[in-house]
């Protein structure tokens, strides 16, 4: 953490800049203070990126993925501006040491801290695969230890799987990511899916554990050349640890384990700490102590428990005219010029109130009802969470789940449950936002222009008066998603680690789930 100096910002979109807290390869990274009061660490994106359109647009759309992501070990990403002369986003300011200052200062983790550290990861992984995204840069930097587990942070360098595969970020035959815990297909510029994560995952827990990455060479083309033909040293490795880093390390994407099965091997076999290292501890707080240095008298932080990440902020898309329901657009073309353009990533103004500036009701027999005069609102955090039935969704993930905790926050509610024979936990998060029909998250539903892999579990529903709505898979997530007049309603489980035959009974939940939270926000 350091002064700021001439060059830098006082002001950041509405976040005062207090402190430098470093710069990377995408941006500078601040330490400000929200007008509520909270720290948050802002990075804005560096001018010669912010220069390139294509760059622009691909941030857009991952900031807007990247806000799906729900964790308790991912950094929250709180606010952004795609829009601003340097794009810019915000995040939760988390006090704690990276993964790499711990090991340079400290010597490598113990082992059951190299247990803990690859669990609390792959529960991570598995929120940020279920959102649609590969990290891409996954490395000790990226990595913070705080007092309740470790956090990965920085999707600013991830892309959208959905998003081709044939557009890099960097110039075109440029390889995106850091040399040392690069997969192979990475490091030749393949196409990446979510197993390039588990293999830079096991580089870095081999990192943690011996304080050396597995490929080391003189230069980055003589490391890359490890990674892709030959085996790694895992030599220091605790004798324990070797089988499941050294599958992580396949060459072969396919032979490389699925974050479950990662969990349960860490988890099943050795020891799994559940405090932090003391050196960590004693990190937190000088940290919080600079911190104050800076900001004045401290406010609540952030690390005292799990940190969440709730529904994305409306956005609209580009309208696809192949739907029916959105034929009438020409209709309403007039309506539109006087509505504001609802993006929120692109724009410096705060978003309009929920269901203002919407789509016109394409369901009415040519009536032109905007979505703010929509008969359906959006209900409280509070009424949200008096909906939400935790304990059923324990039960639907097997006899071990138990339920943990509850948490209300901006106008969302998400519940979390925990595996009582390990240390795996899942979040059943409920919430309505304003939107339009023609979004990515309706892919399953319509002939949308994205490649979304989401698929319908069943058929779509019609237990109510939606125009579309049905229990929808992604991965380790499974979503009740309805639309209807400008909002959507979504109930969203994450299902890493549950019992497959006991998990057959959560769609039926979110199902029954969602049909109630279209009757509140009906009623509300």
């Amino acid at each position: 953490m350091f002064a700021l100096t001439a060059n830098d910002p006082r002001q950041i979109g509405p976040y005062r800049v207090v402190a430098s807290l470093g710069e990377g390869g995408m941006g500078h990274v601040y330490l400000t203070g929200s007008p509520d009061g909270r720290w948050l660490a802002v990075k804005r994106v560096l001018p010669h990126l912010a220069h390139d359109a294509g760059f622009r647009s691909r941030f857009a759309l991952e900031v807007e993925t990247a806000r799906r992501v729900a964790s308790p070990h991912t950094v929250r990403l709180v606010d952004a501006d795609t829009g601003a002369e340097q794009p810019w986003l915000a995040s939760e300011f988390i006090p704690g040491p990276t993964l790499v200052q711990h090991v340079e200062a400290h010597g490598p983790l113990a082992e059951a801290h190299v247990r803990r550290l690859g669990v609390d990861l792959a529960a991570a992984l598995t929120a940020i695969h279920g959102a649609g995204l590969v990290h891409r840069d996954l490395k000790p930097s990226n990595v913070i230890l705080t007092s309740t587990g470790s956090k990965l942070l920085d999707f600013g360098i991830s892309r959208a799987i959905d998003y081709s595969t044939s557009v890099a970020l960097t110039q075109t035959g440029g390889v995106v990511g850091s040399p040392g815990y690069m997969s192979p297909e990475q490091a030749q510029s393949n196409p990446l899916t979510e197993r390039s994560d588990i293999f830079s995952l096991g580089c870095l827990l081999a990192m943690a554990a011996t304080g050396r990455v597995p490929f080391e060479g003189p230069s980055i083309p003589q490391v890359l050349f490890k990674v892709v033909y030959e085996e790694p040293d895992l030599s220091s490795v605790p004798e324990a640890l070797r089988g499941p880093i050294g599958a992580c390390l396949a060459k072969d994407p396919a032979d490389r384990p699925t974050l479950t099965e990662l969990t349960e091997i860490l988890s099943g076999t050795g020891e799994v700490a559940s405090e932090a290292p003391e050196p960590v501890v004693s990190f937190i707080e000088h940290q919080r102590q600079q911190a104050a240095a800076f900001t004045g008298p401290a406010p609540t932080m952030v690390d005292q428990g799990p940190t969440y990440v709730f529904p994305p902020v409306p956005v609209r898309s580009k309208p696809r005219l192949s739907r029916p329901v959105i034929a009438v657009l020409a209709a309403v073309a007039a309506l539109l010029v006087i509505v504001p353009l609802w993006i929120v990533l692109s724009s410096g103004d705060d978003p309009p109130p929920s269901g203002d500036g919407d789509f016109a009701d394409s369901g009415s027999d040519g009536d032109e009802s905007s979505a703010s005069e929509s008969s359906l609102s959006i209900p409280s955090s509070a009424e949200l969470c008096e909906l939400l039935d935790p304990e059923s969704f324990a039960t639907a993930l097997g006899t071990a789940w138990e339920f943990e905790d509850i948490q209300e926050d901006d106008d969302a509610c998400r519940a979390t449950v925990r595996d009582s024979e390990s240390i795996a936990y899942s979040s059943l998060s409920i919430w309505v936002v304003g939107t339009t029909a023609d979004s990515w998250a309706f892919c399953p539903f319509t002939d949308c222009d994205y490649d979304y892999n989401g698929v319908l579990v069943g058929s779509e529903s019609t237990e109510r008066p939606w125009e579309m709505g049905g229990v929808v898979e992604t991965g380790p997530r499974m979503e009740m998603i309805w639309y209807q007049e400008g909002l959507s309603g979504t109930v969203s489980a994450t299902t890493m680690g549950a019992d497959d035959e006991a998990a057959s009974d959560l769609p039926d939940l979110l199902h029954e789930l969602g049909v109630a939270l279209y009757d509140l926000a009906e009623a509300a």
